[in-house]
């Protein structure tokens, strides 16, 4: 799952321009991803806890990403989306899209307490 916000990259790199810290973007960025590994650790089946441990935020300064699996974990991938005649629960989707609102309010949120750190509203 996707979710595309306009104008946001423009954004973060005006803040940079600006003297905000890759640091702080990734931050808010990480903050946002976190609403939603909280909701997928929820909905995701468990039955060893190794799929649900391995639900994680990637850092970056433009995105929130979320990931789940690893070496150790290579089924991820296959119980979120399906294999075969196996249909997947698709609990990663689901957690993004429960958790929309706030991951927008979040990433909103984290970028104007930049800007006013930066005197610029």
């Amino acid at each position: 799952m996707t979710v595309r916000v306009e104008g946001l990259r423009a954004t973060v790199r005006n803040l940079e321009k600006f003297g905000a810290e890759v640091g702080d973007l990734k931050d808010v960025m990480s903050r946002a991803g976190d609403i939603v590994v909280g909701e997928a650790k929820r909905l995701v089946t468990v039955r060893s806890g190794r799929l649900q441990g391995s639900i994680r935020t990637g850092k970056g300064k433009n995105k929130a990403t979320v990931r789940a699996g690893s070496a150790r974990v290579p089924y991820a991938g296959a119980n979120n989306y399906g294999r075969g005649s196996f249909r997947g629960s698709l609990w990663l989707e689901r957690a993004g899209s429960a958790r929309r609102a706030q991951v927008a309010e979040v990433v909103n949120d984290g970028l104007a307490d930049i800007a006013k750190r930066l005197d610029l509203i």
